[in-house]
């Protein structure tokens, strides 16, 4: 289990649409942007450890992160 105390300083340039649609996300679970990223993060190990599927067709989503 990660050390829950641990914490990691990372910085990016992102777009302003994109640090929109992070203040929107936050804004409406009432989190702040770094809880929306480490909550993003966490989504996105658990698809590669253990794959997604859509909850409608039940077809396997990917992430893909080589563009």
């Amino acid at each position: 289990m990660p050390d829950a105390n641990r914490t990691a300083e990372i910085h990016t340039t992102v777009s302003s649409e994109m640090a929109a649609v992070l203040d929107d996300a936050a804004r409406s679970l009432d989190i702040d942007r770094s809880e929306v990223l480490r909550r993003l993060v966490g989504e996105y190990r658990t698809s590669v450890e253990t794959g997604l599927t859509c909850p409608h067709c039940d077809n396997e989503v990917r992430i893909d992160l080589t563009q």
